[in-house]
């Protein structure tokens, strides 16, 4: 899966490619928020931002390495793991969960001020990290790459005819994960976004049978906003069709061979220089280093907002600044839900 491609539509809910009215930090040169019902622009920015993040590391942290590639290469499948399971870490219990939405939380008094450390500048610090470990990601490539020129045997002109079909499936993806402006207008109840396991659920086979697509590898996550499970679409069943028949057609060395292919492009796309999911991470941090956390539970101990810390970059007291009340009551009620990861066999 090429996941440059799985993010960069505007109907995927990339702020990069979403209208102008939703690209833009804030409206007001003083940071105000526009006028209307809904939540301004940069807080919709902000949250189609966090979902794309999620869709595309939601494919890192689930696409697990094939058995085979586990045997011949124990030490690669346990570092690769850990490498999954810490950058999830980073982005859902740390950056959304325990950063934003926690902070978001504690600046509306929901919840008590336990961390001193949460401020705009721990958020901006955890922008670097997430960064810094989905760029560590580049240094698998070759190592699988290598996996595959072991792999004389499969026929490489089947294993490349599965790209198509990859890519018809992420358009389709892309056409069902609308972004967040309409979900997030109005209202006061969680903003539930569910990302949902595509094979788990339009498949037609059980999940770790080892018959069926499922066994791919790569992970096929689609985000819709609400908490209640969507049945998937026919669209979805149709364009999951041709990668279960590319499945039972192929022999088992092609097999391996297109598990490979579709994992070093999710890796290239999702690690490389310039990629939508560091440009994501970026604009994440932009919108942050913006955020005014003046709120209930939020003084330090000398009395000052933000934890006691200052702001010391110039450009941090010019930029104008997104208050309080303009992005903490959505954020406070953003929740990223998961599906339970489905084993990987072959």
């Amino acid at each position: 899966m090429r996941g440059n491609d799985v993010h960069a539509d505007a109907r995927g809910g990339h702020p990069d490619t979403a209208p102008a009215t939703l690209k833009a930090a804030w409206d007001g040169a003083d940071g105000s928020p526009p006028a209307g019902d809904g939540p301004p622009a940069g807080v919709i920015a902000l949250c189609n931002h966090l979902i794309l993040l999620a869709r595309g590391l939601f494919a890192v942290r689930f696409s697990t390495l094939p058995a085979w590639v586990a045997s011949q290469a124990p030490a690669l499948a346990l570092e690769y793991g850990l490498w999954q399971a810490s950058l999830w870490r980073s982005l859902h219990d740390g950056l959304i969960t325990g950063g934003l939405v926690a902070l978001a939380r504690r600046c509306r008094g929901l919840t008590p001020p336990l961390r001193a450390d949460l401020s705009a500048a721990s958020l901006c610090a955890l922008c670097d990290v997430l960064a810094n470990q989905l760029l560590l990601g580049a240094s698998y490539i070759r190592q699988l790459q290598a996996l595959a020129r072991d792999l004389p045997e499969a026929d490489i002109r089947a294993a490349l005819a599965l790209k198509p079909i990859a890519a018809t499936l992420r358009a389709t993806l892309a056409a069902l994960s609308p972004p967040m402006d309409v979900a997030m207008a109005g209202g006061t109840g969680a903003l539930v976004v569910t990302l949902i396991d595509v094979l788990a659920v339009a498949g037609d086979t059980p999940v770790g049978s080892g018959q069926g697509a499922a066994t791919l590898g790569p992970a096929w996550a689609v985000s819709l906003p609400g908490p209640a499970p969507v049945p998937p679409p026919p669209a979805l069943r149709a364009a999951v069709r041709p990668l279960i028949d590319w499945w039972r057609t192929a022999d088992p060395v092609t097999r391996r061979a297109g598990q490979l292919a579709l994992m070093i492009d999710m890796l290239t796309e999702m690690t490389g220089p310039g990629t939508a999911a560091l440009t994501a991470i970026a604009a994440v941090k932009d919108i942050c280093q913006g955020l005014d956390v003046d709120g209930p539970g939020d003084e330090g101990t000398d009395g000052a907002p933000d934890g006691g810390q200052r702001p010391t970059d110039l450009r941090a007291n010019l930029a104008p600044r997104l208050p309080v009340s303009a992005w903490a009551d959505t954020l406070a009620r953003l929740e990223v839900r998961l599906p339970p990861p489905r084993s990987s066999a072959g």
